[in-house]
């Protein structure tokens, strides 16, 4: 990314001296985040902005101690409280940097916020969070649900994409259908084992039900 803004770069080497996984985690954030963008139609040059949010969404990690960030054990509620200053602490970090927008700002600040206000750090609601906040908010969890860590198993894409599905008191329902429609869990000619033991072969998507491809039985051929 040093090509994008020697900032960026900059930023992204800090959080990469502090934690890997926090590094990787922000590129795969920025990646979805990306298609995401392109799936609910904003201009090219929003799509390009909502990438560097992605890429900058986790940057007040590299103030919070590693030993917090990757500690195996359950968090101390002091740890915690902790934990969640990074959205605030990454604003500060970018504030007063004229080359990001603000845009980028409102995607780091608010992406732990929720659309029924039970988030952090202000509790906003839905109309007052910005929709690049939106757009992080849902890849940051699906990200952070497939991805092992020291403190829990990944989830499968599937039980993810499940437990998005759940969240739909807290996440833009527009934002998380469209997310859904650009996940496939199941390429064609992949093999998948039916509730009813038989083998079969994913033949189609339906980008409306990811949970539910189109199927032909390996025996039975239907």
């Amino acid at each position: 990314y040093s090509q994008v803004s020697p900032t960026i770069f900059a930023l992204m080497a800090a959080i990469d001296a502090k934690d890997s996984f926090t590094f990787e985690h922000s590129e795969n954030v920025s990646r979805y985040a990306e298609k995401l963008a392109a799936k609910l139609g904003l201009p090219k040059e929003d799509i390009q902005t909502v990438k560097v949010a992605g890429l900058l969404h986790d940057i007040g990690k590299s103030k919070i101690p590693t030993e917090v960030l990757n500690k195996a054990q359950k968090l101390t509620d002091e740890e915690f409280a902790l934990i969640k200053k990074h959205s605030l602490l990454g604003y500060e970090i970018l504030k007063d940097k004229p080359e990001l927008s603000n845009a980028v700002k409102m995607g780091v600040l608010q992406h732990h916020e929720k659309i029924n206000g039970s988030g952090y750090p202000m509790g906003v609601t839905e109309e007052q969070i910005h929709i690049f906040a939106k757009i992080i908010a849902v890849t940051d969890i699906y990200d952070a649900l497939v991805t092992e860590r020291p403190y829990k198993k990944a989830f499968t894409p599937r039980n993810a994409v499940e437990m998005i599905m759940a969240m739909t008191g807290e996440l833009d329902l527009q934002v998380m259908q469209s997310f859904l429609e650009s996940v496939i869990l199941y390429p064609v000619g992949t093999n998948v084992d039916l509730s009813n033991g038989e083998k079969a072969r994913v033949v189609a998507n339906n980008p409306k039900f990811v949970l539910r491809p189109t199927v032909v039985g390996l025996n039975s051929g239907r």
